[in-house]
C-alpha cells in the first residue's frame, strides 16, 4: 500500500485544503515570508510524529494506491477506484490512525428501511392530525346542531363537557412538536443523497409525549330530569353521535399509536444490527468488520514513519532545552544516537557498553571509543569548512561519565560545539540528524538555507537530493540555490483572505520559480529577442557596463544590460534564456568558487570571468588609482557616481585599459576600440 496524497486542512493559517503528492520523495516549498511554509512542515511533521504535544490539531485525508493482493484481501470489505487502484482514508488526531473510508461492509446500512421509515413518519403525522381536529369539533353545539336541541337546551350547564373544548393552538401546538421531532431525527440520520455510516454516533428515537386517548362518555352532557321532561330529546340520536365521534377518535389514535410503535421498532433494529451485540444473525458481519479492522491497521503501519524535523531555530540540538511540557531535553542526544549508531555498526560498542554513562567502562576502553567517534566526527566536516576547521572532536567530562564535543578551527580557537556560529552549527545539526536516519524515514526541513553561504546550500541540496534516493526529504525555501535544476515540480506558497494557499506548479521553464520566490523577473528578457543581452551580478556592475558603453558611443539599443539581483541566480536566468533562443553573455566576479560550479554549467560562448587578473578578482577590481578612490563605497562600486561619468578622461588610463580588455572580449568594441 502506497501513500500517494496527502490533503491537509484546518491547521493553523491553512484553512482551505492543500494536497501534497506524496509519491515524489522530494518535496520542495516554495514562496515568501509569512506565506505558510512552516505551518505546512509542522503539519506534516505532526501527523507522521510519534509524539503529539501540540494544541493546534489538523484535519487529513490520505489517498493509498492498494496493490493486487491488498485488492484481493480487502474487496469485499473496501470500496476503492478499480482502474486507479485508489482508497481514500480519513484520519483524527485522536490516535492519528484511519478511522473512516468508503467501506462495503457499511453498506449494510438503514438506506433500506428509510422508504419505510418514512412511510410511518407520514401516517404518524396524517393520524394525529385528524385525531386532534376532530376533537377540536367536539362541541355542544355541534351535539346539539347534529341532534336537532330546540333552544330550552341552552340552560343546559355543560361544565364537564369543557375539557373537550380544546382550544385549536393548543392541537396545532401539540401536532407541530410530534412533526418537528420525526423529521428532524429522518433529516440526521438520512442525509439527501448520502448515508450517515457514523452508526456509533446513530440519533437515537427522541422521546415523545403522546397524551393518552380522550373520548367522549354519554354523562358528558347533564340535564335535570324535571327539565329533560319538557325537551324533545332523541337520547338514541344522542347516543349514536357519542359512539360515532368516539369511533373516530379511537381509530385515528390507534392508527398513529400503532405506526409510531413500528417507526421506534425499526430504529431499535437498526441500532441492534449495527452495535453487533444481540443478534446471532450479523456474525458475518462481525467478521468482516475485523477484516476491515485489519485494513485499518495496515493503513496504520504505513503512516508509521519516524519523521525528524529540523527548522531554522534548531541548531538548539546542540544545547539542553525544555520542551512545551518543560519536559528536560538532553541537548546531545542527537550527537549520542549517531555516535551510537556508528559504533555498534563498525562493532565497536560492546554489550552493556553506554556512551551515555561511562561509569562502568574502564579508562582503556573510553580512550578507544573516543579514538573511533573522533574517527567519526571528522567524517562529517563539511568540505567547503575543512580549509577553516582542523577538527572536531570528544573529549571526557571533569567526571569521566560522559563525552563532550569541541570544535578546533584553524586561527586557535577551541571552543564547545555549541558555542560555533549559528550557520555551523545548523550544518552540523542537519549532518547529526541524517546520520541517525533509518531507510523510510522522513527528514522535514524548514529554511535549509537561512544560516548558510551560497557554496553551503549547494553542498546541502546536493545531500538532499542523494538522501531522497532513500528516504522522503520535505524541505521549504525562498533561495534559488536550494531547488535543483532537474525538479519536476513544486509548490508554491501564498496567502490570502482565506489563509495559505499551494499550488502545484509543473516547471516548465525556470521562470516561475524565480517569480514565485519574488527575486528579479524576466519581464525585461521577454521583451526583445533581438538584442544581446549583458548578464551582470548586481545594479553597481550595470551602472558601470552602461556609463562605459555609453561613454565609447556604443548603439544601446542594440544591447541590454540586466542585474541578475546575486549571482546565484544566474543559472537559471542561463537556462532560461537559452531555452528563448536569446543571445547573451553572463558576466560574473571571479572571486568565489562557487562562480566557477555555477559556471561550470553555462556554456563557454555564453560565459566570461571578470577580474581573473585583479587581486580582488571582482568588477570592482577593475577600478585603480583615482577611480576607485572616487567611485569604490563599501566595496561596491558607487553607481550615483558612475552614472556622471560622460567622457573616457572620467576614468584614469589604467581603469579604461581593465574595461577595454573585458568589451573587447565581450564583442561590444573592437581592438581600435570602436563600436562592433
Amino acid at each position: 500500500m502506497i501513500l500517494k496524497k496527502m490533503i491537509i486542512s484546518q491547521f493553523k493559517s491553512i484553512r482551505k485544503p492543500i494536497e501534497i503528492d506524496f509519491s515524489q520523495n522530494l518535496i520542495c516549498f516554495v514562496g515568501k515570508n509569512g506565506s505558510g511554509k512552516t505551518n505546512i512542515l509542522r503539519s506534516i511533521k505532526q501527523f507522521f510524529s510519534k509524539d503529539h504535544y501540540n494544541n493546534d490539531f489538523a484535519s487529513y485525508k490520505l489517498i493509498y494506491e492498494l496493490n493486487d493482493d491488498e485488492i484481493k484481501n480487502f474487496s469485499d470489505e473496501v470500496e476503492f477506484d478499480k482502474e486507479m487502484r485508489i482508497v481514500e482514508v480519513e484520519t483524527s488526531y485522536s490516535d492519528f490512525r484511519a478511522t473512516r473510508v468508503k467501506a462495503k461492509i457499511h453498506e449494510l446500512s438503514i438506506s433500506k428501511w428509510e422508504n419505510q421509515l418514512n412511510s410511518l413518519k407520514n401516517k404518524v403525522i396524517d393520524n394525529f392530525d385528524k385525531y386532534y381536529r376532530e376533537l377540536n369539533e367536539i362541541t355542544i353545539e355541534e351535539i346539539r346542531k347534529k341532534n336537532q336541541f330546540n333552544s330550552r337546551f341552552d340552560i343546559i350547564a355543560a361544565s364537564s363537557f369543557y375539557d373537550y373544548e380544546l382550544n385549536s393552538n393548543n392541537s396545532k401546538i401539540k401536532l407541530a412538536e410530534i412533526t418537528h421531532t420525526l423529521e428532524k431525527f429522518m433529516a440526521e440520520n438520512f442525509k439527501k443523497g448520502t448515508i450517515n455510516i457514523n452508526y456509533d454516533e446513530i440519533q437515537s428515537m427522541p422521546y415523545l409525549y403522546i397524551p393518552n386517548l380522550k373520548v367522549l362518555s354519554k354523562e358528558s352532557v347533564y340535564m335535570d330530569p324535571l327539565l329533560a321532561s319538557f325537551s324533545n330529546i332523541n337520547y338514541d340520536e344522542y347516543d349514536k353521535t357519542i359512539d360515532g365521534i368516539n369511533r373516530k377518535l379511537e381509530v385515528y389514535y390507534n392508527n398513529a399509536k400503532k405506526a409510531l410503535d413500528e417507526f421506534k421498532q425499526i430504529v431499535q433494529k437498526i441500532h441492534r444490527i449495527f452495535s453487533n451485540r444481540l443478534n446471532d444473525f450479523y456474525d458475518e458481519h462481525d467478521k468482516k468488520n475485523k477484516k476491515y479492522n485489519s485494513f485499518l491497521e495496515l493503513i496504520k503501519s504505513t503512516i508509521n514513519y519516524d519523521a525528524l524535523y529540523l527548522d531554522n531555530e534548531s541548531t538548539l540540538l546542540f544545547q539542553s532545552t525544555n520542551d512545551y511540557y518543560n519536559r528536560k531535553t538532553d541537548g546531545n542526544n542527537i550527537i549520542y544516537r549517531c555516535a551510537t549508531k556508528y559504533l555498534k555498526t563498525n562493532g565497536i560498542l560492546q554489550q552493556g557498553e553506554d556512551i551515555k554513562d561511562l561509569n562502568n567502562i574502564s579508562d582503556k576502553r573510553k580512550n578507544q571509543i573516543k579514538t573511533q567517534i573522533n574517527k567519526y566526527l571528522a567524517s562529517i566536516v563539511p568540505l567547503f569548512d575543512k580549509d577553516r576547521i582542523i577538527s572536531l572532536t570528544a573529549i571526557l567530562s571533569e567526571d569521566g561519565k560522559t563525552f563532550l564535543y569541541r570544535i578546533k578551527e584553524k586561527n586557535g580557537v577551541d571552543i564547545p560545539l555549541e558555542s560555533t556560529s549559528l550557520g555551523r552549527r545548523w550544518y552540523l545539526s542537519y549532518i547529526f540528524l541524517k546520520n541517525s536516519m533509518e531507510v523510510d524515514d522522513i527528514i522535514i526541513i524548514d529554511e535549509p538555507a537561512s544560516f548558510l553561504h551560497p557554496d553551503a546550500q549547494k553542498q546541502i541540496l546536493l545531500d538532499l537530493i542523494e538522501l531522497s534516493k532513500t528516504n522522503k526529504v520535505i524541505y521549504c525555501t525562498n533561495s534559488i540555490d536550494m531547488i535543483p535544476s532537474n525538479l519536476e515540480s513544486y509548490y508554491f506558497v501564498d496567502v490570502d483572505d482565506t489563509g495559505s494557499i499551494v499550488k502545484h506548479i509543473t516547471i516548465s521553464n525556470p521562470t516561475s520559480i524565480i517569480n514565485d520566490i519574488g527575486t528579479n523577473t524576466y519581464k525585461e528578457l521577454i521583451i526583445n529577442k533581438s538584442v544581446v543581452f549583458l548578464l551582470v551580478e548586481g545594479k553597481s556592475d550595470k551602472a558601470l557596463f552602461e556609463t562605459y558603453m555609453k561613454i565609447l558611443k556604443v548603439d544601446m539599443s542594440k544591447y541590454h544590460v540586466y542585474s541578475l539581483g546575486g549571482a546565484g541566480n544566474a543559472k537559471i536566468i542561463y537556462n532560461f534564456l537559452k531555452q528563448s533562443r536569446t543571445t547573451f553573455k553572463v558576466i560574473l566576479d571571479a572571486d568565489t568558487k562557487s562562480k566557477f560550479i555555477s559556471l561550470d554549467e553555462i556554456d563557454s560562448n555564453h560565459k566570461i570571468l571578470v577580474g581573473i587578473d585583479s587581486e580582488e578578482k571582482s568588477l570592482e577590481g577593475l577600478l585603480y588609482g583615482e577611480d576607485r578612490t572616487k567611485y569604490m563605497r563599501k566595496k561596491k562600486v558607487n553607481e550615483n557616481l558612475v552614472c556622471k561619468a560622460t567622457k573616457l578622461t572620467d576614468f584614469t588610463d589604467t581603469t579604461l585599459e581593465a574595461l577595454n580588455k573585458i568589451f573587447i572580449e565581450l564583442g561590444i568594441i573592437d581592438r581600435d576600440l570602436k563600436p562592433v
